[in-house]
């Protein structure tokens, strides 16, 4: 019996109909829900599929492309960038030192400059992450920033004040477009440092 005939069983008795009790129609819809929510899921696994071919066509076709490319790639290079061999790697460090500067040795840094011809005082009224007002500086730390001045080094001296943010719980400063974080140069005499020792094709 075809799942399309079960609702017939389920009409009232009439003549050439099989007589069916309540139990065994119970049984029947039961089946017939099933049957729905089975094809639904079939439906949606199809869909599914469908998607996922298309999705591998798209990746197949861009994987022929970047073929295609790197053969084009490949045919144009020159012949000693085809008979290129990589670099032997080096031999790994021996363990136990590690590399740069070792524990107990005199800093290879830059040393202080032997004057200052300008002191910049940079002070915070407010968190600049918060926005939370500020007391008093918690400590002060000074850097020295060497400035490129026609025909004269300019040191600055920027007098750094940092202060305790409450909500932030962290220690805030200002900051200043004179000095370049973490280097001893100033903007224009480290833009004069890049240029100076550019690419020789440049010059």
């Amino acid at each position: 019996m075809a799942a399309r005939d079960l609702p017939l069983l389920l009409s009232p008795e009439e003549e050439g109909s099989v007589s069916l009790s309540q139990k065994e129609r119970l049984e029947i819809l039961r089946r017939l829900e099933r049957l729905e929510k089975l094809e639904a899921e079939n439906a949606e696994l199809r869909s599914k599929l469908q998607q996922q071919d298309r999705e591998l066509s798209e990746r197949q076709k861009e994987i022929d492309r970047l073929k295609r490319h790197l053969a084009a790639l490949d045919v144009a290079a020159p012949p000693s960038k085809k008979l290129h061999r990589p670099a032997v790697p080096a031999e790994p460090r021996p363990k136990g030192r590690r590399p740069g500067g070792q524990p107990g040795h005199p800093p290879h840094g830059r040393g202080r400059p032997d004057r200052v011809d300008e002191t910049l005082d940079l002070t915070l009224d407010q968190c600049p992450t918060c926005g939370d007002p500020l007391g008093v500086p918690g400590d002060t730390c000074e850097r020295f920033v060497t400035e490129l001045i026609p025909a004269y080094l300019w040191v600055l001296k920027i007098l750094v004040h940092r202060y305790w943010c409450r909500r932030c719980h962290t220690y805030v400063q200002a900051s200043t477009d004179r000095a370049i974080p973490g280097r001893p140069f100033g903007p224009r005499l480290a833009s004069t440092l890049v240029l100076d020792h550019g690419p020789v094709a440049d010059r």
